[in-house]
């Protein structure tokens, strides 16, 4: 390697870091800066009507342990929308209890078993054409509100704006894998709701979100992508959003809680689900997003490359010092501010192990693709 190659390898590296720098203080801040804002603000308590839509197939315990919660939210005026999706355990006969307990419950049951390809999306959709009211606030059955304000946090910008994205952190038993899924998930929080706050829009999370019902309807709900077993939330946010309808909530006590996956293999499964809907973003998104992503190995690549070769150790080392610092002081403070510091310490481990996970991901999901291309052949 020529000494021309390796200055052109340490300006594309240090123009890589400042970029890097810029995305961390200029975008990723804002959530720090936004939930302060939001905790500082009082909390109206509107009266403008709201149904929760949730859809469950063989959910009896997570609803016995988590709609309660949904069902006692401090709001006025609201119902809870349950889709019985073909369960074959006791779901039907827990949503029957609740029936009786409560009168702002409507359970709608679906039995034909020909829609059964669809899935989630056909039972989200049965729910939303049964939902009362134009302002919609979904979540999954295995979601706990972190409090009776949930409601009210979701559907508050719901006023001005047509899609509110909330934030869904995952909970685990603390064991090696249970923190690098939880790590992972609240990673892909702050990407997608600081991009949301950029006026770039692309996705939120199933487990809470909420928009209006006549959007959804006037954008033909899932029937893009209705073929697809994922998707019923990033692939709809990513064709509907924009900078002026999309709002960002924020503020901890709007959060949603969820355990994470059972082991690393089905977290892989889940993951590959999702990296599989990818192909359907919108060009800039996908554009956005692998720039994101690759420039991440592309910088640690040509770091080790600089090491290698002593090119500029004395820039090299302080360059990459700072961006990686500044990171961290970015994780950590947004762990305090959203009371989560138990993760702070996580993001080290999770930065060394991810690119092998995410990697094996990827390599497994092209190969399957590449099979599936073959046997249409």
């Amino acid at each position: 390697m020529t000494e021309k190659h390796l200055q052109i390898i340490f300006f594309v590296f240090t123009a890589l870091i400042v970029l890097q720098l810029l995305y961390t203080v200029l975008v990723q801040m804002r959530f720090i800066f936004r939930v302060k804002k939001e905790k500082k603000q009082d909390l109206p308590l509107r009266s403008e009507p709201v149904s929760v839509v949730i859809a469950a197939r063989n959910e009896e315990s997570n609803l016995r342990e988590n709609l309660p919660a949904i069902l006692s939210q401090n709001h006025p005026n609201y119902e809870v929308v349950v889709v019985n999706d073909r369960s074959n355990d006791d779901t039907a006969l827990v949503l029957r209890e609740f029936e009786r307990q409560v009168n702002h419950l409507k359970v709608c049951k679906i039995e034909d078993d020909r829609k059964g390809e669809w899935g989630k999306k056909y039972a989200l959709t049965i729910g939303l054409k049964a939902a009362k009211y134009d302002r919609v606030v979904l979540t999954d059955a295995d979601c706990k509100p972190a409090s009776d304000s949930w409601l009210q946090r979701m559907s508050l910008d719901l006023t001005e704006k047509q899609i509110a994205l909330g934030i869904s952190p995952l909970l685990s038993n603390g064991s090696f894998w249970g923190r690098f899924m939880e790590v992972d998930a609240l990673k892909i929080a702050l990407q997608y709701t600081t991009l949301a706050m950029c006026g770039l829009p692309y996705m939120g999370v199933g487990r809470n979100i909420a928009y209006r019902k006549g959007l959804f309807f006037r954008k033909k709900g899932f029937s893009k992508h209705m073929h697809l077993s994922s998707g019923d939330d990033d692939l709809f946010v990513n064709e509907a959003a924009n900078a002026k309808n999309t709002a960002v909530v924020t503020h901890p006590d709007g959060f949603t809680f969820s355990k994470t996956a059972r082991n690393l293999k089905h977290f892989i499964n889940q993951k590959r689900r999702h990296v599989s809907t990818s192909p359907h973003y919108r060009f800039n998104t996908k554009l956005t997003l692998l720039s994101l992503s690759f420039s991440q190995y592309i910088v640690f690549g040509l770091f080790v490359v600089l090491l290698i070769t002593e090119t500029h150790i004395e820039l090299v080392l302080p360059l990459f010092f700072v961006r990686y610092l500044t990171e961290q002081v970015q994780w950590i403070t947004c762990c305090s501010v959203i009371k989560m510091k138990k993760l702070a310490p996580y993001k080290i481990i999770y930065d060394i192990i991810s690119p092998f996970v995410y990697g094996y991901i990827g390599a497994t999901e092209l190969k399957n693709r590449s099979t599936a291309w073959k046997r249409k052949m």
